[in-house]
C-alpha cells in the first residue's frame, strides 16, 4: 500500500494535478492559502450499496486532501492517500461553492421515487463557523433539476484535483 502512495504522489506532482510542499509554501508562506484557510470539506459516496465503491475525501486545512477508496466487489479492496492540492485548485473550490451557492441548498436532494441502490452522494462544507450538509441521491434521475447541477458543479471542483473521480 504505501508503494501506490508514493507512486500515485509521483505521478500526481508530474502532472501538476498537485503541488509539492515546496510550491505550496511558495503561494502561501506560512499558512493555507487566504480564501480556503477556513475550508473544510468532506465528500462521501456509495455508487451502488454494497456492490459498488464507497468514497471518502476530506479536504482539511493546509490543502491536504485525504482520499479513500473502497471497492466492494471485483476488484475487492482498498485505496488510500494523502495530497497536497495546489492553492489555486481550493481558491477555485471556494468561488465555485461561492457561485452555486451551496450554503443555500436543501439538505436533501432526491427524486419523488427513490430507487434501491442508486448512488448516494453527500458533500459536508464547513467555511468558518458555517456548516452545510447536503445529500444528492440518484443524480441520474433528476440531472435537469437545479439544485442537482449546484450539487454537481461543487462535487466536480471537489474532485477536479484528483486524477481518479467516482463513477455512477
Amino acid at each position: 500500500m504505501r508503494r501506490w502512495g508514493k507512486s500515485l504522489v509521483s505521478v500526481l506532482a508530474l502532472a501538476g494535478v498537485i503541488a509539492s510542499a515546496e510550491t505550496r509554501d511558495e503561494a502561501c508562506p506560512g499558512a493555507p492559502c487566504a480564501r480556503g484557510k477556513d475550508l473544510l470539506v468532506k465528500a462521501f459516496v456509495t455508487t451502488a450499496g454494497p456492490y459498488g465503491q464507497l468514497w471518502e475525501v476530506e479536504l482539511r486545512p493546509g490543502n491536504e486532501m485525504y482520499v479513500s477508496i473502497s471497492y466492494l466487489l471485483n476488484p475487492m479492496g482498498n485505496l488510500k492517500g494523502t495530497f497536497v492540492v495546489d492553492p489555486s485548485q481550493v481558491d477555485t473550490l471556494v468561488k465555485v461553492v461561492e457561485s452555486q451557492k451551496f450554503f443555500a441548498l436543501p439538505n436533501e436532494i432526491s427524486p419523488k421515487d427513490v430507487a434501491i441502490h442508486a448512488p448516494d452522494l453527500r458533500l459536508t462544507i464547513t467555511r468558518g463557523d458555517t456548516v452545510r450538509e447536503v445529500r444528492l441521491y440518484d443524480p441520474a434521475a433528476i440531472s435537469q433539476r437545479s439544485e442537482t447541477k449546484r450539487f454537481l458543479a461543487v462535487w466536480t471542483a471537489v474532485f477536479a484535483p484528483l486524477p481518479i473521480r467516482p463513477s455512477w
